[in-house]
């Protein structure tokens, strides 16, 4: 993410869809402090210079308190849902 590679030629995701560089698109990064896997990505979507036009949010919610239950609890967090159901409507 900080130096760009995921879409550049040659790589495995030259050939998927960004969504966040369509003008005007957000992409909303859930994390929750228990998630082994989630982090706050916005400072380090920031380092890239091609994303100086994009908008990157961190949103910390509380999905668990295990870390299993953390990674895969998103789904049933209400403050997930209806920031998706904001961006969808």
């Amino acid at each position: 993410m900080r130096k760009g590679s995921l879409w550049m030629e040659g790589e495995p995701f030259t050939k998927l869809y960004n969504p966040v560089r369509d003008q005007g698109r957000s992409w909303y990064n859930f994390w929750d402090s228990e998630d082994a896997i989630a982090y706050p990505l916005a400072e380090l979507f920031k380092r890239n210079p091609e994303n100086k036009n994009q908008i990157l949010v961190d949103i910390p919610v509380e999905t668990g308190f295990l870390i299993f239950d953390s990674h895969t609890g998103y789904w049933d967090n209400s403050d997930v849902a209806q920031k998706i159901a904001n961006v969808i409507a």
